[in-house]
Parts: structure tokens; sequence; C-alpha cells
């Protein structure tokens, strides 16, 4: 099975001169918690709503003029499309991730896949339910 038979197709990215506040409606109005950033059209990292929580909000800093680029996951670790739902995992493991950004072979985000995608189809395939297993257990 490949990515692109499970992931979510919507991919709303943040750019870098964003607000905080601009990426928290969004995740707010779109009920996501992650968006890759983009810097120039080229994926750069990633921001979550822990990170404008821990690493914004905590701190004091103002949402409303703190660009994303201040407070984002720096890096981008992504799949593609069309790779195989087991590359993925091994992936999302070996980073300790449980979302993934997916590109297509132009290096486009196309969608995201996180282990709530994969373990939609987990219980039909025992080696998907098994990586699922291992990336989830608390170490």
């Amino acid at each position: 099975m490949q990515v692109k038979d499970i992931m979510s197709s919507s991919c709303v990215v943040a750019r870098t001169t964003d607000t905080l506040e601009h990426a928290a409606r969004v995740m707010r109005d779109r009920d996501i918690g992650f968006m890759p950033v983009v810097d120039n059209d080229r994926a750069v990292g990633v921001i979550t709503d822990r990170d404008i929580a821990t690493r914004a909000v905590a701190d004091g800093r103002p949402t409303s003029i703190t660009p994303v680029g201040d407070v984002m996951t720096q890096g981008l670790t992504c799949c593609h499309a069309e790779s195989d739902v087991a590359e993925a995992l091994k992936i999302m493991g070996a980073e300790r991730v449980r979302r993934l950004p997916v590109a297509n072979l132009q290096g486009e985000m196309v969608g995201t896949v996180s282990l709530t995608d994969v373990a939609r189809v987990a219980s039909r395939d025992d080696q998907t339910a098994a990586a699922l297993s291992d990336i989830c257990a608390c170490g």
C-alpha cells in the first residue's frame, strides 16, 4: 500500500514570515496541530501547536508579531506520496514523529500521513501493526 492511499490530501503550509497568531488561527480553523513551514516555496521546517505554546506563549513572546520562523522546528523530514507505507513508518520511527509531511516527486507538499492514518489500515496488515506498535512504544 502506498502513502497516497492513506494520507490526508490537504496540505496547509505556513511561511517563515507568517505570525504565530496567524498560524494558530489556521490550525484552529482547520482543526490541525501541525503545518510544514516553507521559505521561498522550499520546505524548511514544521510548526506545531505545541511549538507555539512552549516556545512562544510560555516565554511571553507576542504571537501577533513573532514570526513562525523564530519558533518552528527546523529541518523537515518527509516521504513521497508514492512511497510504501512501511517506508513511511520507518522514517517516522527513526525520527520519532507521529506526523510526516508528504511530497510529490517534484518536492511539493501534497499531504500529511499520521499514525492515525496508519492505524486505520494496520488491522489488515500484521507488518504495519508491528511497526506502529514499535513507534508508539514508550521507551
